[in-house]
């Protein structure tokens, strides 16, 4: 058995064996196999054979890249969570979906670093990050050189600028110009954007949409009225053409933010997301809590995506918009070694962290 734990707690192997029931790399199920980890590396993968003395034997339905949850909240602000949380849940890379901005990401930084849950960030144009009321009130118009100059600083880090323009983090600011604000620092930066959407009352959804790059993503991209992206007669004709030039869609669960009929609906008329990820945060009074990543990819599966590609909008998929260069978010020889094994055999599926970094979770 293997419980997870915080980098105080585990020992740092410079080469550790594993062998695992049954690989699927985001690609296929690829039955039994024996990997070896060197330096945090991988440093051999090889299909079938039998456990080896010394060998950490996975138990679990099957084992995958470690997770990449493109969208939580910790570190900092009202919705973070620990870094412990998301790690024990089988996630090993995690972008902070603005929870920090300008004023605080220094601070951010000092919460966030030396773990074993790997944190990068998209930072929020909002100079404190995302709160719960009026984050965007304080903008002005240089804030978009300023967010592309602490990117430009930052680049191992910072890997998307977001902006969220719900009606509680806009307060009294414009939509459109907190938009274009972040549109040009993420221009500036050369970064994607993810923009959660203002509702259609408080701006256009196919204006929002329209002005989007490829590469830009859609976050919470299931939601029912006011933000519908895929209303009972189809999709948008402004989202299909976004989704053509290369716009993504990202899930982020969440609490709230997941219509299952709507998700069915857009999986079904072809419209499936790009990244599954979990919206995960701390439960706010009055609201359901949010679920773990394993069963944001259980929902996934109920509404119509296979398997594979499930797992791969929550390793290949996103580690292509982090722009990851090191193997994450698959399995291949000198990729980093970061494992997850998922149990769907219960009626809850769960996931726990196998390696992160080449460190074993035992």
């Amino acid at each position: 058995m293997f419980a997870c734990a915080t980098l105080n707690d585990v020992v740092s192997h410079t080469r550790v064996s594993v062998f695992v029931p049954n690989l699927h790399d985001g690609h296929q199920e690829r039955g039994p196999h024996r990997l070896v980890v060197e330096a945090g590396k991988w440093a051999s993968i090889e299909p079938g054979g039998t456990p080896q003395p010394g060998d950490l034997v996975v138990e679990c339905d099957i084992a995958t890249p470690g997770l990449i949850d493109m969208h939580g909240h910790f570190g900092l602000g009202p919705y973070a969570l620990p870094m412990d949380v998301p790690l024990a849940q089988g996630t090993t890379t995690l972008c902070s979906q603005g929870d920090a901005g300008l004023s605080n990401f220094d601070e951010w930084m000092t919460k966030s670093s030396f773990h074993l849950l790997r944190p990068f960030i998209a930072i929020n144009i909002g100079p404190e990050g995302e709160r719960l009321l009026n984050c965007l009130g304080n903008v002005t118009v240089d804030f978009d050189q300023r967010v592309a100059a602490l990117a430009s600083a930052n680049p191992n880090v910072i890997r998307l600028v977001s902006v969220n323009l719900s009606e509680r983090s806009l307060g009294p600011a414009d939509p459109h110009s907190m938009l274009e604000i972040s549109l040009e620092a993420a221009r500036s930066s050369g970064l994607p954007l993810m923009l959660a959407l203002a509702p259609d009352h408080v701006m256009s959804i196919d204006q929002q949409i329209c002005r989007l790059r490829p590469g830009d993503v859609v976050t919470y991209c299931y939601r029912s009225q006011p933000w519908c992206l895929f209303p009972s007669t189809g999709p948008r004709p402004a989202l299909k053409e976004a989704l053509s030039r290369g716009v993504l869609l990202d899930v982020a669960h969440g609490s709230e933010a997941f219509d299952e009929s709507i998700a069915e609906n857009a999986v079904k008329t072809g419209y499936p997301p790009f990244i599954v990820s979990s919206g995960t945060k701390t439960a706010e009074p009055g609201h359901r809590t949010p679920l773990p990543i394993a069963r944001v990819m259980q929902r996934m599966v109920k509404v119509g995506m296979s398997l594979t590609s499930v797992i791969a909008a929550v390793t290949r998929n996103p580690a292509q918009v982090l722009g990851l260069a090191d193997g994450s978010g698959d399995f291949r020889l000198g990729g980093r070694a970061d494992m997850t094994a998922l149990i769907t055999g219960a009626q809850h599926w769960s996931a726990r962290t196998i390696l992160a970094g080449g460190v074993a979770l035992i």
